[in-house]
C-alpha cells in the first residue's frame, strides 16, 4: 500500500526522530523496529511479529521525507498482507481450485495446492497486522497526519479580513 503523511516538522528532524525511533529497546508491550536511515530523506523500518507459535514474519516500511511549500511530505510504501475476511477468500479459492483438479482427476496438483494455503497465510496475517503498527509509529513518531495541514492565514490577511 502507498501512503501519503503530512506534518510540519523539517526534515532533519523527521529523520533525527526516525533514528531515535531505531534505537529504542523492545518491551513487551511495545516490539522493537530495526531499520536504517539516509541523509537523502529515505528510511525504512521493519517490525517482526509472530504469526503461528513460533513462525514470525518480518515487515518492512520504506518511505522517503521531502519539504514542498513549508510542509513536509512523507511518501512510502508498506505490504499490508490480507484482512481476516480477504483470507478467507484467498483459502476459498485455493480450496475451490484443488477440489477441481481432484475431480478432473489431477490428484497430485490438487494435493499439492493444500501446502501453497498454508503458505500464504504466515504473509497475508503478518504483513496484515505488521503495516498497521509501522504506519501508526510513522505517524506517532513524525507527528505525521494523512491530511495536509490548513495553511495559516497571515496577519496582513486577518486584519483585512475584518470590516
Amino acid at each position: 500500500m502507498r501512503f501519503t503523511l503530512y506534518t510540519d516538522k523539517p526534515v532533519s528532524q523527521c529523520m533525527s526522530a526516525i533514528t531515535e525511533r531505531l534505537h529504542v529497546k523492545g518491551t513487551s508491550t511495545r516490539p522493537g523496529i530495526d531499520g536504517w536511515v539516509d541523509k537523502k530523506g529515505i528510511f525504512s523500518m521493519g517490525v517482526s511479529s509472530p504469526v503461528i507459535g513460533k513462525l514470525h514474519r518480518k515487515t518492512y516500511l520504506r518511505a522517503k521525507i521531502e519539504r514542498e511549500n513549508g510542509v513536509t511530505i512523507i511518501k512510502g510504501d508498506v505490504p499490508t498482507g490480507a484482512s481476516p475476511q480477504g483470507q478467507l477468500v484467498v483459502f476459498g479459492a485455493l480450496a475451490l481450485v484443488a477440489l477441481v483438479l481432484i475431480v478432473s482427476g489431477s490428484m497430485l496438483l490438487g494435493l499439492i495446492i493444500i501446502p501453497f494455503a498454508a503458505i500464504l497465510y504466515i504473509p497475508m496475517k503478518g504483513d496484515y497486522h505488521n503495516s498497521e503498527f509501522l504506519l501508526n509509529e510513522v505517524q506517532k513518531t513524525l507527528k505525521a497526519k494523512p491530511t495536509p495541514p490548513k495553511p495559516a492565514k497571515s496577519p496582513a490577511a486577518k486584519s483585512a479580513a475584518r470590516p
